[in-house]
């Protein structure tokens, strides 16, 4: 909740179908990244308690990975839940990506834009409840435990014309290796994030005084996001005033 009311609008999803009966007696997925996090069905009604709050916010879910699921059950029982948190707010009507502009959502009373990292041909039953963008997300992981390593990854990818048919995602995140971890034992991701994300905000920031630096990208991860992270990103779509 605390996301969705600093303007965070895009939520990387990665979801475990869980076994657990203390848990699949509310709801059999959980959010997961490396450690098992919140129930899905929680997290979803959140969202959807601050959509019918804010009918015209728009929000993204990307649903990327998907763990222990087993068989195509697991995809129906997910894409049921959804739908039925969300229902006819998902932008079913849409055929591609460049048709949801926000007259368009608006017009048609609906909030939420789904991206499921599945083949299209596997997922043909279900446009009908959430919509038709499966395998749109390009979402390069820089891999990298240094932080000058990362912004020389960015600079390469940002460098590269994007395609208009996707969502394009650029992650400001280090991901710690064995060393980071042995090295700095007191430590923690959120320290390694914090400073992490004062130089993504000042690679940002040049960005918005030139934004041909950064055509083409849709959205901006990263760590322990806060309110300064946020208001950067969102002033990226501002026109650049000093080249008018």
């Amino acid at each position: 909740k605390e996301q969705l009311y600093i303007g965070i609008r895009y939520f990387d999803l990665r979801v475990c179908r869980t076994t657990d009966s203390k848990l699949s007696s509310k709801s059999p997925f959980t959010f997961t990244h490396g450690l098992l996090g919140g129930l899905v069905r929680e997290g979803l009604e959140e969202i959807n308690e601050f959509l019918n709050k804010h009918p015209k916010e728009i929000i993204l879910l990307d649903f990327n990975h998907f763990y222990d699921f087993n068989d195509q059950c697991g995809h129906e029982q997910l894409i049921e839940l959804i739908h039925e948190i969300f229902g006819k707010k998902i932008c079913t009507t849409a055929e591609t990506i460049l048709e949801c502009t926000l007259n368009y959502l608006w017009n048609n009373q609906q909030q939420v834009i789904l991206l499921y990292e599945r083949n299209r041909d596997q997922c043909s039953a279900y446009m009908d409840r959430i919509g038709h963008f499966f395998q749109i997300c390009q979402s390069p992981w820089p891999n990298t435990p240094r932080t000058d390593n990362l912004f020389l990854f960015l600079d390469e990818k940002v460098a590269v014309p994007r395609s208009t048919t996707c969502i394009n995602v650029i992650q400001g995140q280090i991901t710690p290796d064995t060393a980071t971890i042995q090295n700095n034992p007191f430590s923690s991701l959120e320290t390694h994030a914090r400073e992490t994300n004062r130089r993504l905000i000042e690679w940002l920031s040049l960005r918005q005084r030139d934004p041909s630096l950064i055509n083409g990208v849709n959205v901006v991860i990263c760590d322990f996001a806060d309110q300064l992270f946020a208001d950067t990103v969102i002033k990226l779509n501002h026109k650049n005033l000093t080249s008018l």
